[in-house]
């Protein structure tokens, strides 16, 4: 016996305004993109989906809201993908306005299928309106990674139980429907919490150009791998032991193209400037068989003081001074002290909760107000109460953001004491400029210097200047990589 498609909607009342009103009121708003039109529009939308109507009406309805939406959600895009979205409350806003549009979207189409398929309308006409649930499916999703927010209860029961109708229908062969689940597969598969916003624009584009060479066995699975629970809300994961009812998802194809894929770039980097090594190792490992976690978090109450980017941490750790005491000579140095001298000092720490803690690292909550975090970004932090105790580096892991300025991270602890410098190319030329570093942990060998970029490439040998004087010294290795900064062991001389 099939299971009918039964989709996570909320309630509707018969009580209210008339298609017509709610028309009416969708033409009297105003034309500016402006975020409190689009949460005006989001509004009415969300009044339409709570009103009880006909499928027909309601289809007729969503067309009048459709290009509305489509020319108010670029501009929310927009609006946090080019600010800070960590802690800024405009770009915040914004992804909230963003994420309420897309979903009100999808909860019209599943209004609109669910009573297509109630009615049993003709099959081609169930069928078109299910690639576009799915593709809505996707948008949300591809919303909900970019502002890195959890997704709503619902959203994975819905998409197995779109699939498996269309299972149900025949339609398993239609590309639109296999492509758009496959997409949505693989999206759920990724750690996306952990990459950069360009990682992620990166992910989403590779997931929907490759998702045909995932391979989906929707009988029961057998053996370990990855896996789909079509009767749960999660996403797909991997089982060692598959439960009664899972699908088994397949993706050697696609894990082989991309281990061809990265043999390429280690043999001729200089033809894929701009690809992203990190992101395809990232891929593989999630695509593969996602690991366990290696240490054990302990529940644990507690505050910290946090500083974040490079340029707040330098300043300080170098007792909130933009200078060292009369080291240094070079004119060059001179003249980039001074501009430093120009700028406004950083914000003072703000304060996050402990929420637990491993051997390696921390996981915080708290309202990022005045520093910024997101992935790969330098922290540091001292826990209250211990005045005297140095500063520690981190490197931000993850992040999820809530409501308003609420944010979850978890940290790695990268070293115990930090050194701040001014690094310069010891064969400096003309216009070469002085830049700012950390020295982490300066009694450990070989020495390791966090710097902001790609310098690797750029600097051999070195002339830092510290608090205590001037040294030279040599790049080693990378030792880590951020989206933002390069950990490189050094060694004097």
């Amino acid at each position: 016996m099939p299971n009918p498609l039964n989709l996570t909607l909320p309630p509707t009342t018969v009580s209210g305004a008339e298609p017509a009103q709610i028309a009416a009121h969708l033409a009297a708003l105003p034309l500016a993109l402006t975020q409190q039109a689009a949460a005006d529009m989001a509004e009415l939308l969300a009044h339409s989906n709570a009103q009880a109507m006909d499928s027909a009406q309601r289809l007729q309805l969503f067309a009048l809201f459709q290009p509305h939406i489509e020319r108010m959600l670029p501009m929310l895009d927009s609006e946090y993908h080019q600010r800070e979205l960590s802690a800024t409350p405009r770009a915040r806003d914004a992804a909230q306005l963003a994420r309420r549009l897309h979903s009100e979207n999808l909860i019209a189409l599943k209004h609109c299928l669910q009573g297509q398929v109630q009615r049993k309308a003709a099959p081609n006409q169930r069928l078109a309106l299910l690639q576009r649930v799915l593709l809505a499916c996707r948008d949300m999703l591809h919303t909900h990674l970019t502002t890195y927010h959890p997704l709503p209860e619902g959203f994975w029961l819905d998409c197995h139980g779109l699939y498996r109708y269309a299972l149900q229908q025949g339609w398993q062969d239609d590309c639109e429907v296999d492509s758009h689940y496959k997409a949505l597969l693989l999206l759920g598969l990724s750690n996306s919490n952990r990459l950069s916003p360009l990682q992620l624009t990166r992910l989403i584009h590779l997931a929907g150009q490759e998702a045909d060479q995932v391979v989906l066995h929707t009988g029961q699975a057998e053996g370990q791998g990855l896996c789909v629970l079509p009767d749960s809300d999660r996403a797909p994961a991997y089982c060692e032991y598959p439960p009664e009812g899972s699908w088994q998802l397949h993706t050697g194809d696609l894990t082989e193209a991309i281990n061809l894929h990265l043999l390429e770039l280690c043999h001729n980097p200089q033809q894929h400037p701009d690809e992203d090594t990190e992101l395809y190792l990232a891929l593989l490992h999630d695509w593969q068989r996602p690991g366990l976690r290696r240490e054990a978090r302990e529940p644990t109450k507690g505050t910290v003081q946090l500083v974040s980017t490079l340029t707040a941490c330098w300043h300080q750790l170098n007792d909130r001074c933009w200078d060292f005491a009369s080291t240094g000579d070079g004119s060059e140095e001179v003249a980039y002290r001074n501009r430093l001298a120009q700028r406004s000092p950083p914000p003072p720490p703000m304060p996050m909760h402990i929420i637990n803690r491993s051997p390696s690292g921390l996981q915080l909550q708290g309202h990022s107000t005045s520093h910024v975090l997101r992935n790969g970004e330098l922290v540091i932090l001292r826990e209250d109460g211990n005045s005297d105790t140095r500063w520690q580096c981190a490197l931000v892991r993850w992040v999820s953001y809530g409501q308003a300025l609420e944010t979850r991270c978890g940290l790695e602890i990268i070293a115990h004491h930090a050194e701040p410098l001014m690094v310069r190319a010891g064969h400096a030329q003309p216009g070469d400029t002085t830049t700012l570093a950390l020295r982490l942990d300066s009694a450990q060998m070989p020495g390791q210097l966090l710097l902001s970029g790609r310098p690797y490439l750029r600097l051999g040998s070195m002339t830092l200047t510290s608090r205590h004087g001037m040294e030279q010294a040599r790049m080693l290795r990378i030792s880590k990589q951020t989206p933002g900064y390069q950990l490189i062991e050094i060694r004097a001389g």
